[in-house]
């Protein structure tokens, strides 16, 4: 395999983890904020709406910043600690994610 196809292949995982944070990033932010944080009280998260705004913030943002391809460094820890939080308090009654899992999460992460 080439650099640029390595190049390519990169650029694509990149673009589409973008993706998949901004959109659910945005459906937080952006009219589901009050339903995400009674969701994170109901998983006994603590501050529950500082906790929905941090992680909204941190997909929405974290996802701009990956697709344009710069800063993203700093908002790579924001992002990873979101996907494990969710990992282990929203998703952690199974592994697979047919049952509800955590494996999305975590691949995320």
């Amino acid at each position: 395999m080439n650099s640029s196809t390595t190049n390519i292949g990169l650029l694509l995982i990149r673009v589409m983890l973008a993706v998949v944070f901004i959109y659910h990033g945005q459906g937080k932010l952006f009219g589901g904020l009050e339903g995400f944080a009674g969701y994170l009280g109901s998983l006994g998260v603590p501050a529950p709406k500082l906790a929905a705004v941090l992680a909204a913030v941190s997909e929405f943002a974290g996802g701009i910043l990956l697709l344009g391809g710069i800063g993203f460094r700093f908002a790579l820890w924001p992002l990873v600690f979101t996907m494990l939080v969710a990992a282990f308090t929203a998703h952690a009654g199974a592994f697979n994610i047919q049952n509800g899992g955590m494996e999305y999460a975590l691949t995320l992460g």
